[in-house]
């Protein structure tokens, strides 16, 4: 199964929401700021996601931004600082 690797920044004006928004984001990926998560998702697990993160989501306010890295973009970050970059495809998340 092809799985995709995604930045997911947010800005959720509701602490009830942020958190769960957060909380549906680390069923899915790692926290590597804190508004910002890396995922390694299938499609099938994007749509699932998103219809989670649909439910939360109070469109007039809120704010989710989903952006796919290919791998060759994912070769070329930077990193400057404390900054990490998690590895998806090797951290484990337990459910």
């Amino acid at each position: 199964m092809k799985e995709t690797e995604y930045l997911v920044v947010y800005d959720i004006t509701d602490g009830r929401r942020l958190n769960r928004t957060a909380a549906i984001l680390k069923d899915y990926g790692v926290r590597v700021q804190k508004s910002v998560f890396e995922l390694r998702l299938s499609d099938a697990r994007l749509e699932e996601m998103l219809c989670r993160l649909r439910g939360v989501l109070d469109e007039r306010v809120d704010g989710i931004k989903i952006f796919p890295l290919c791998e060759a973009c994912l070769q070329r970050r930077y990193r400057l600082g404390h900054a990490r970059f998690s590895d998806t495809a090797t951290d484990w998340i337990i459910v």
